[in-house]
């Protein structure tokens, strides 16, 4: 019975926890790598890198 409740209850709260957690890494700088592995959107890596290669050259 409380196994059965559980998962439901996991079910539920698994994708909306999964996206704060995803949020929270994009807002980080070192956590911005992990952002990119919950992400199903590949031109993030590619924005990010451009980012970074634009911050070098300002240098």
């Amino acid at each position: 019975m409380l196994r059965s409740l559980v998962g439901s209850v996991g079910m539920l709260l698994s994708v909306p926890l999964t996206m704060i957690v995803k949020i929270a890494l994009e807002s980080s700088q070192s956590g911005s790598w992990l952002a990119i592995l919950l992400s199903d959107d590949a031109s993030i890596a590619v924005r990010e890198n451009a980012d970074k290669e634009a911050a070098s050259d300002a240098e």
